[in-house]
């Protein structure tokens, strides 16, 4: 299958959903309605989300301790919009049950409907990483750097912090984390390296909270399989030499 379609329908982070609330969402409506139960509803919204609560489950089961936290908040938000759903489908399934001469609970329902569906989408759109949500954001930081006449140097999705000037001035050294969604960057970060503009950014090694002394680079470095062990490491300022 298709990766971009898989993406959409099995999203492997809490804010790739929104993805899969605009499809799911039409989705249970319709066979929902077409149904004409609201068991059924509720049935078909589980069926569309549990490939992805499935995958998030079994991470959270059998993955390493240190990423436990996250994907316990990945579950839960992909359970909430799986909930979310669950209830527009057995909304949908209830309204097409209905006859004409429920026009009352038809037209409450129908309202309902709206109500609870609208929110979703909403709420996944703003909340998580989508385009809608990224606009909102890129406006408030042109805003933020207008007003307080600022440049921006990274472009970096996820968090780049602890930045470190070298002796001269011209280089920038920092901590990078590539962004696969809230909460949950990836596990690999990042000794990177940048002219004072921003231009020609490269990593240099893996590791956290660079520290300059003696024209070296001193660093922090988790071990991928004992994740506990923290030691520190060095290396010159153009990543060689590491010890």
């Amino acid at each position: 299958m298709n990766a971009d379609l898989m993406d959409w329908l099995v999203p492997w982070n809490e804010d790739g959903c929104w993805k899969l609330v605009l499809v799911s969402m039409p989705l249970v409506i319709l066979l929902g309605y077409r149904s004409r139960s609201w068991k059924t509803g509720i049935v078909i919204a589980c069926i569309l989300w549990v490939l992805t609560i499935l995958e998030t489950f079994l991470d959270f089961a059998f993955g390493s301790s240190h990423s436990r936290d996250s994907e316990s908040i990945e579950l839960s938000v992909k359970i909430a919009f799986a909930l979310g759903c669950a209830i527009v489908g057995a909304l949908s399934g209830y309204i097409g049950g209905l006859t004409d001469e429920d026009k009352d609970k038809k037209l409450l329902a129908i309202v309902l409907l709206f109500v609870i569906a609208s929110g979703v989408i909403t709420i996944a759109l703003v909340t998580l990483q989508s385009p809608v949500k990224q606009a909102i954001m890129q406006s408030e930081l042109d805003d933020l750097m207008t007003a307080s006449n600022a440049t921006r140097l990274t472009t970096n999705p996820g968090p780049d912090e602890d930045p470190v000037w070298s002796p001269d001035g011209t280089k920038i050294f920092f901590e990078t984390r590539p962004d696969v969604g809230s909460r949950r960057y990836s596990p690999e970060c990042y000794i990177a390296v940048m002219n004072a503009d921003g231009s020609d950014v490269t990593r240099l090694a893996n590791g956290t909270n660079p520290v300059l002394h003696s024209g070296r680079v001193y660093f922090k470095y988790q071990d991928p399989v004992y994740t506990d062990l923290r030691i520190t490491e060095v290396m010159d300022m153009d990543g060689g030499n590491r010890k």
